[in-house]
């Protein structure tokens, strides 16, 4: 069990930056909501590691309403959430890349979790991959405070 105080401490994500996405329920604590005046939200591994995810989302300026649909997303239960596993990342030795792009006539923004390095072939040529974030690094830098 891990304290937004460890995330702040350990990760460098501001308090109110972390309590801004809790609140738009971007990250729910797996553990304890922490409901009340004077009670912490206990999260769990896969917490942390959103959470390092969003510091890294958040560095590369994507939009708050982007961050906060992609989070909204993978809780939803045709998403298996447990590829976020910090542990079953790294012991997988899976090399996984969450990535961003564009599409469709509006160029609307969406997502996908791949396995292994990315390539241009495996996008139409209207598709725009806008954003790479290295899932596997950051699960060994969770890995290393846990």
């Amino acid at each position: 069990m891990y304290t937004t105080t460890f995330i702040q401490e350990k990760f460098g994500l501001k308090s109110n930056t972390l309590h801004y996405y809790i609140k738009a329920g971007a990250i729910v604590p797996d553990i304890d909501p922490g409901r009340g005046t004077g009670t912490k939200r206990l999260l769990s591994e896969i917490n942390v590691m959103e959470c390092v995810i969003l510091k890294n989302l958040l560095s590369i300026s994507l939009p708050k309403a982007v961050i906060v649909y992609f989070f909204k997303t993978i809780r939803k239960p045709y998403w298996e959430r447990s590829l976020l596993d910090p542990s079953k990342i790294v012991s997988e030795k899976a090399n996984l890349t969450l990535y961003f792009y564009t599409a469709g006539p509006e160029g609307e923004i969406t997502y996908g979790i791949y396995k292994g390095p990315l390539d241009n072939k495996l996008f139409g040529e209207n598709i725009f991959v806008t954003i790479v974030v290295d899932l596997t690094a950051i699960a060994k830098q969770v890995l290393k405070y846990l």
